[in-house]
């Protein structure tokens, strides 16, 4: 069986007396002093405390004085392989001892990655693969440039770029700022950049309004102002209101056929309070007035945004040939339908918004029209509060 030399003079053998007769004679001559165990006159001589071996000194299956792990390392056995002990790194198949286990992992070899002369590169080990290079952030200051140890220009900074060291920029970018975005000059080109921000986030815009960061614009909930608000508390409204429409205190129908009656109490919550209504607390009567409408006063609506109408409702009428509600907004030549959704029936107030922008040139006026057909079944009718005029966005 052969054997061969290893670092140092360490000696390693599988086999036989003879053969560690040979080396061991060239080991004195070498000048080599044996480390683990004695080698003399051919044989091998355990050192104190071991036990004699024969002829197959590697090869009992027992850890020897002399081994790192059984039948392995040492100075005369073959080296271990992965996850076997070791005391010095020519224990190891792998070369790499990691505190007192064979590894062949190259990140756990002394100074796996070693400290690298480039200002913009950093070493990392990666597990299986062993030391890579990778970039730092761009942006970070870096002390040469081109090279390690190349100074920057006079009165210019450097920064790295993808792994470079390069020469920063010299304009000025602070400009450029703001609370969702922020000035940077490109190295590259030497411009004025932006990079947004803080998305998502809040921010005040320019007018003190609060707002979100929005790909670098700093964006304000829309200022909603009211510019009338009617509430039919007081039964002297200025609402002029065509017969069965009325204008007084909540009261409970009990007639309709849907059983969606009168409500009990106005939106705001009191049965003391206001609001507009057919015939409140009775059913409609079968052939109301054609186009009975209450109609608003005149308002003033000459502001810069878009003009809103909210208000609250309780319908029950029914939808059919001669029957159903509209809202009408007189722009000082005729009266115009408001586009509609459909009505939500139900017995609880429901709030509806709706866009006069488009039709609602100054000074406007705003009606509520309610029609039943003939035949139709009892039906408690339409009641409204709450009616606001609102510009959203409004600039006077």
């Amino acid at each position: 069986m052969t054997t061969r030399r290893t670092q140092g003079c360490g000696l390693r053998a599988g086999a036989t007396d003879r053969a560690l007769a040979s080396l061991a004679a060239l080991a004195l001559i070498a000048g080599c002093p044996p480390s683990e165990y004695n080698l003399s006159d051919g044989k091998v001589e355990p050192t104190s405390g071991s036990e004699s071996t024969g002829d197959q000194p590697c090869l009992d299956g027992v850890k020897q004085p002399w081994e790192s792990d059984v039948d392995c390392g040492g100075p005369i056995c073959e080296p271990c392989g992965a996850g076997l002990g070791c005391k010095v790194d020519a224990d190891c198949l792998s070369g790499i001892c990691a505190l007192g286990v064979c590894s062949d992992d190259p990140c756990d070899a002394p100074d796996a990655c070693p400290m690298v002369a480039a200002p913009c590169l950093v070493s990392s080990c990666v597990p299986g693969v062993g030391c890579v290079l990778e970039p730092v952030r761009d942006g970070l200051p870096c002390d040469g440039l081109g090279g390690p140890g190349d100074p920057p220009p006079p009165d210019l900074s450097a920064i790295c770029i993808g792994g470079a060291c390069v020469p920063a920029c010299a304009v000025e970018c602070a400009a450029l700022d703001g609370p969702c975005r922020t000035g940077f000059c490109n190295p590259q080109t030497g411009n004025c950049g932006v990079e947004w921000a803080r998305d998502g986030l809040p921010c005040m815009t320019d007018e003190a309004l609060e707002g979100s960061c929005e790909q670098g614009v700093c964006v304000g909930a829309p200022v909603t102002s009211i510019l009338y608000l009617f509430s039919f508390d007081d039964p002297n409204a200025p609402w002029e209101a065509d017969p069965p429409w009325e204008i007084g205190p909540p009261k409970p129908s009990g007639c309709s056929s849907s059983g969606i009656e009168d409500p009990e109490i106005d939106h705001s919550g009191f049965p003391e309070g206001g609001l507009a209504g057919l015939v409140i607390g009775e059913c409609v009567p079968p052939l109301p007035p054609p186009g009975a409408c209450i109609t608003s006063p005149p308002l003033e609506t000459k502001v810069q945004g878009e003009i809103i109408l909210r208000y609250w409702e309780v319908l029950d009428l029914p939808q059919g040939p001669g029957s159903g509600a509209t809202i009408e907004v007189h722009d000082g030549l005729g009266w115009n339908p408001v586009p509609l959704s459909e009505h939500l029936i139900g017995p609880e107030w429901t709030e509806r918004e709706l866009s006069l922008s488009a039709i609602a040139d100054p000074p406007m006026q705003l009606r509520f029209c309610a029609s039943l057909g003939m035949m139709s079944p009892p039906a408690s009718g339409w009641s409204i509060d709450d009616v606001t005029i609102e510009c959203l966005g409004c600039q006077p």
